[in-house]
């Protein structure tokens, strides 16, 4: 025979669902709503990439020094 009786788990995973959706709704509403918020997430973003990688900037430009320099060398030795 069938129950039509709700069982305690469908109602916990049922407001389970229903909280996270509202969640997600509020902060895209909030996102949505204050543009600087997401120019503070630009921001942490970027500060937490520069944690990660503090020197990436200084290690492009030495490698691109040193390409250079040996393509100095490469068009001196030719040269004589």
């Amino acid at each position: 025979m069938f129950n039509l009786e709700i069982s305690k788990t469908t109602i916990v995973v049922c407001v389970t669902i229903f909280i996270i959706v509202g969640i997600n709704a509020t902060l895209y509403v909030s996102l949505v709503k204050n543009k600087n918020t997401v120019s503070q997430f630009d921001l942490l973003r970027k500060a937490t990439k520069r944690a990660r990688h503090p020197w990436e900037k200084e290690e492009t430009n030495l490698e691109e020094l040193s390409r250079l320099v040996k393509e100095l060398n490469n068009k001196k030795d030719t040269e004589n």
